[in-house]
């Protein structure tokens, strides 16, 4: 019996692995993401978001299926056009907004830019509103400063 530990948990918590990665916008920032995470091999499963287009529905599912057909390394990779399959995720890549127009001002890019980063996070609240701390996924935003 001294060996024994009555009435302990004997289980050891371990730390979540965020083996499950987001990218969300189809900028070349975004690309970027999902190509370093390829070639560094970070991630079991990446998930790449564009939101959708009259001309291209589904570009990043486009984009996704030819990077495919090109990497040595592949993951478990899917490009999409639906906010719903950005969930479950354990990190979120977020690179959205415009670049900066030849006249425009840098206060003006950044009040367009506010409302494209507002949308995009608001999205992300309702699709993650009801889970517990533990199950938020780590939000990483991502900006470039570029000039016309």
């Amino acid at each position: 019996m001294d060996n024994e530990i009555a009435g302990e948990c004997l289980f050891i918590e371990r730390v979540k692995e965020r083996d499950k990665v987001g990218v969300w916008g189809f900028g070349n920032v975004s690309r970027d993401v999902v190509l370093t995470l390829v070639d560094q091999g970070l991630g079991k499963e990446i998930i790449f978001y564009g939101r959708p287009q009259e001309k291209h529905p589904n570009r990043a599912g486009a984009w996704i299926e030819d990077l495919k057909a090109n990497a040595i390394y592949c993951p478990r990779m899917a490009g999409t056009n639906k906010v719903e399959d950005m969930a479950g995720l354990d990190v979120i890549f977020i690179g959205v907004g415009v670049p900066r127009r030849e006249g425009q001002s840098r206060r003006d890019l950044l009040a367009i830019n506010t409302e494209v980063i507002a949308e995009a996070s608001l999205q992300i609240r309702r699709l993650y509103g009801g889970c517990s701390s533990k199950d938020l996924p780590i939000l990483i935003y991502m900006a470039i400063l570029s000039r016309p």
